[in-house]
């Protein structure tokens, strides 16, 4: 593969420097006692449209730091503090591809905000990296360097690139596997480097296995027919998954533990339909709006068109297949688990891949000039800047983050913090409180609670018959209403 040109490695440079710097969109006043950092990937976590994801990938990363890999097998916990390996919670719901490397870069640099987002930065900009160089590969330098431009500039690839999740570094690697599994000619290097990035991909989340079943899916339908490859990277997928089941049950049960590996269980789920989404027309608009506030309607028109482009008559290239195939994976992931795709916008951060090879396709079809080209980069980068996210709920309340200190300084020696229902929006899960805390903090859902009602999942999460435990009075502010004792 030939080296980026110049002005794409400058692109690309200026485009992580500038996405480290994007501020998250706080839910709450967030703590004024310390100053704003220049970098928003190390600024404090809670973020309005991100939630608590960041935070929960970073308790993660920090158990296994905590407690080290052979005592885990690399397999994260719940657990907030140090723990007995028999009083382990463990977390198996995916596989530890992406708490391992955050927990390798804690072990490095510290465990920080920084850090853990800088995880994220770093897969987003090995997705630019992959596009512009399987773009340039194929169409040259003027379609990479406006696919460049149209994914980072926005939200898609702008706000959310520093998103601690599963999904940010499981897009950086199926793109490098559809790039290199879907070459005209592959050879056995790029097979062998394709086959390495899907189990990497794989360790990430299992999502990725829709990347295999569509690269496979292409080789199926290809003139001729390979049955090899379209076998073979299923096959691969599958095996990757059974050996992260096997080897989950083998370390959870060594502990004495129940493996907790109810499959059916977990995928009913997933796949549920959400209470609110009574209808599957109901999903579609809101996964709509969900795509159209990541990419905004200028993105969704290039995705239509670039799709369409596809369909033309005449030879078809790795590009277009490596759009199709990297649409049908964002489709899927992002309409499949119907509970969180209709609740989460970032379960459509796969369209990103498309969107980039869309803009590559047209670029390549209608050959722009540079001045041309030059007013498409500046309509993406005005798209981007007009759709910047902006928080919905009222400053009135605490930020995530402020909770969590407050907790920390008020209550330094309780074992557990239990705090009301209402205490921030729905769907916020109490892990940034928990990461600042450095304790156990604990939202019921419902506020009139008891010791014995709560015993059972505190017990889980590493509490022991006569710590303390202590409930916060005041709903709006955690931190500041006073403490009692649960009873």
């Amino acid at each position: 593969m030939r080296r980026l040109s110049p002005l794409l490695v400058v692109v690309i440079a200026a485009a992580t420097v500038v996405r480290a710097c994007v501020q998250p969109v706080y839910c709450g006043a967030p703590d004024r006692s310390s100053p704003s950092p220049l970098l928003g990937i190390a600024a404090p976590f809670g973020d309005d449209l991100k939630g608590s994801c960041d935070a929960f990938l970073s308790l993660q990363a920090r158990s296994l730091v905590r407690e080290g890999f052979a005592a885990t097998g690399g397999i994260p916990l719940y657990n907030a503090e140090k723990a007995a390996p028999r009083d382990f919670f463990y977390y198996s719901h995916h596989p530890p591809g992406v708490a391992i490397v955050t927990s390798l870069v804690f072990r490095l640099f510290g465990e920080s905000e920084g850090a853990a987002r800088g995880v994220a930065l770093f897969f987003s900009t090995i997705t630019l990296l992959v596009v512009a160089a399987f773009v340039r590969r194929e169409v040259g330098d003027a379609a990479a360097l406006l696919a460049v431009v149209a994914m980072a500039a926005l939200p898609i690839g702008m706000y959310w690139s520093t998103h601690l999740d599963y999904f940010v570094p499981t897009i950086a690697a199926t793109g490098a596997f559809l790039a290199l599994a879907l070459r005209d000619e592959p050879t056995r290097r790029t097979t062998l480097l394709a086959a390495g990035a899907l189990v990497v991909a794989m360790s990430f989340d299992s999502l990725a296995l829709l990347a295999a079943l569509a690269a496979g899916l292409d080789r199926l339908l290809a003139s001729p027919r390979r049955w090899r490859p379209a076998l073979g990277w299923p096959l691969l997928a599958a095996a990757c998954a059974v050996a992260w089941a096997l080897w989950t049950k083998f370390q959870i049960g060594r502990h004495g533990h129940d493996d907790g590996l109810d499959a059916l269980s977990n995928v009913k789920a997933v796949w549920a339909l959400h209470p609110q989404c009574t209808s599957s027309l109901t999903l579609l608009r809101q996964v709509e709006r969900h795509l159209r506030s990541l990419v905004t309607p200028l993105g969704e028109a290039v995705l239509a068109a670039g799709l369409v482009l596809t369909l033309r008559p005449g030879p078809h290239g790795a590009l277009d297949r490596f759009l199709r195939a990297s649409a049908l994976v964002a489709l899927c992931a992002g309409l499949l688990p119907r509970l969180r795709a209709f609740d989460h916008v970032y379960f459509q951060l796969h369209w990103i891949l498309p969107l980039g090879a869309s803009v590559a396709l047209i670029a390549a079809q209608f050959a722009p000039r540079v001045i041309e080209g030059t007013l498409v980069a500046a309509f993406f980068v005005g798209a981007g800047w007009f759709a910047r996210p902006h928080s919905a709920f009222p400053a009135d309340r605490p930020s995530l983050h402020r909770i969590g200190r407050e907790l920390a300084a008020a209550a330094p020696n309780a074992r557990a913090i239990v705090i009301p229902a209402k205490s921030f929006g729905d769907g916020y899960q109490p892990w940034v409180p928990v990461w600042y805390a450095r304790r156990i903090v604990y939202r019921p859902p419902v506020d009139d609670v008891t010791l014995n009602d709560v015993a059972p999942t505190l017990l889980l999460f590493g509490l022991h018959e006569g710590d303390e435990v202590l409930k916060a009075k005041d709903a709006r502010w955690p931190g500041r209403g006073g403490f009692e004792p649960l009873r």
